[in-house]
Formats: C-alpha cells, sequence, structure tokens
C-alpha cells in the first residue's frame, strides 16, 4: 500500500519559483507516506509519481468535465467467471472429499474438517459471484459521474445512489492519494462529508490523474492569498 496525503494548503508543486520548506518520507513494510510543504508559485501540480499532474494556464481549471463512474463490465464478467469456476471446483472437492488437508504446513485438518472447509470456500465464490450481479445491476440501472467545474467538483452522494454532491474547492479540506493491491484512490475531505474516488471506476487510467490535477489545482486557487 502507497499513500500520499496532501493537507490544505499543502502542495507537491513543480516549479522555478517553488521554495521547498519541509520534505517528511517514511517507508517499511510496503508502505510510504511522503508530506511537502512548498510555496506555491507554479500552475503544475505533482506528486512526482503521477497523482495530482497536469498543466494548467494561471487561473485556469477543466471546466464541466464529465466522466462516467461506474464498475466496468471488464472487471464484473471477469469477477463472475473466475469465482463461479472456482465455486464449481470448490464444490466438486467438497463432495467428494475423503481427505485431509494441510494448509502451508501449519494448519493440517480432518477428511470431515477438510470438507467443510471446501464448502466455505465454495459458499464464498458463490458470494463474490453474487456480489458480481449485483454490480452489474448497480452499472445498468444506477448512473453515476464526476463532473468537474470552474469552483467545483460534483461527486456521487453514495456509494449506490444516483442523487449527486457538488463541493466547492474552497470548501476541501484534505486531498490524500493512495494505493492498494494496485488499486488507486483519491481521498476527499470536505465540510460535511468524505469521498473516496476510486481509479478503477473511471472510462480511463488517465482520467484520475486529470481529476487529481484539477481538483489540486482547483483547491489552490481557492486557498485565500496573503496581502
Amino acid at each position: 500500500m502507497r499513500v500520499q496525503r496532501y493537507d490544505s494548503p499543502l502542495y507537491c508543486i513543480r516549479g522555478r519559483a517553488a521554495r521547498v520548506r519541509g520534505l517528511a518520507k517514511t517507508s517499511g513494510f510496503g508502505v510510504s507516506i511522503r508530506l511537502l510543504l512548498l510555496t506555491p508559485d507554479s500552475s503544475t501540480l505533482s506528486t512526482g509519481e503521477g497523482d495530482f499532474s497536469g498543466r494548467f494556464l494561471p487561473g485556469e481549471t477543466p471546466m464541466d468535465r464529465e466522466y462516467d463512474y461506474r464498475p466496468k463490465w471488464t472487471m464484473i464478467v471477469l469477477c463472475a467467471l473466475f469465482f463461479g469456476a472456482g465455486a464449481l471446483v470448490l464444490g466438486a472437492k467438497a463432495n467428494g472429499n475423503d481427505r485431509g488437508l494441510i494448509i502451508n504446513g501449519i494448519i493440517e485438518l480432518s477428511a470431515g474438517s477438510a470438507t467443510v472447509f471446501y464448502w466455505v470456500l465454495a459458499a464464498l465464490s458463490i458470494g463474490f459471484v453474487v456480489v458480481a450481479g449485483f454490480l452489474a445491476f448497480i452499472r445498468l440501472t444506477v448512473h453515476q459521474r464526476i463532473t468537474l467545474g470552474e469552483t467545483s467538483i460534483t461527486i456521487p452522494r453514495s456509494r449506490w445512489s444516483s442523487e449527486e454532491t457538488v463541493v466547492s474547492f474552497s470548501d476541501i479540506l484534505d486531498l490524500s492519494t493512495s494505493e492498494v493491491s494496485g488499486q488507486r484512490f483519491l481521498t476527499i475531505v470536505y465540510r460535511g462529508g468524505k469521498f473516496a474516488l476510486t481509479a478503477s471506476m473511471l472510462p480511463r487510467k488517465e482520467d484520475y490523474n486529470e481529476i487529481c490535477a484539477a481538483v489540486g489545482q482547483g483547491v489552490k486557487l481557492a486557498q485565500p492569498r496573503d496581502r
């Protein structure tokens, strides 16, 4: 898992006039965290690893860009096929099992316990097939989207609803990106709620970086300037 966190007005900004005031990096056991405090004087945002990256002219933000936000058919079908096949194999194994089982050379199960173990795995696989069917139903019946405006981002009100919430960039308190098992997430904490945007729910991989860049730029521009 990799986590990168940016608390307003913390930004990772590339530019000739950007001055690094502090940098903290911690790594271990597969987890790395980076915090950067910079004096913004550039319109290019980047974490150095693709998140919050993108170029905009001074004062410019993407206006009224809309992205579909729903599970991909590829993921749904593969999930259903994989766990469906797993349920059939495990069910057949449990039905005709007459042998014990040793798990990782540590846990030893009798023939009866091994049969129960196979049935439990088969039931879990069936559960994932049901989840895939539910996701297919949600994709067909619930329309969700992410919309970027000049001063706000529109997000789904809940995971299973078509209702939307408009969040002003000035109301965003915290932005953070994380990666778990190859899945990337953008977490937006704003006055009144919290939303985790999942990159795999967007049509293209590039859309995630584009949204990160736009939101980071919008929040930066919405910050009060020192006089």
